[in-house]
């Protein structure tokens, strides 16, 4: 997604270890279950968005 986006070949590393999901990945679940919101913006614009405002 990234050479996608931003047109760049980089790389960029993963180490899972350094990785704490719970803490990267909202959960929507709870505001679904009381408020039945969804989101409304898809991954892939939010981080079209995210690249183009960081320009």
């Amino acid at each position: 997604m990234r050479v996608l986006l931003t047109g760049g070949a980089g790389f960029i590393e993963f180490n899972p270890r350094d990785v704490l999901v719970s803490r990267r990945a909202a959960d929507v679940a709870r505001a679904r279950e009381v408020l039945g919101w969804t989101p409304e913006i898809s991954v892939e614009r939010g981080m079209r968005d995210l690249v183009e405002s960081c320009r």
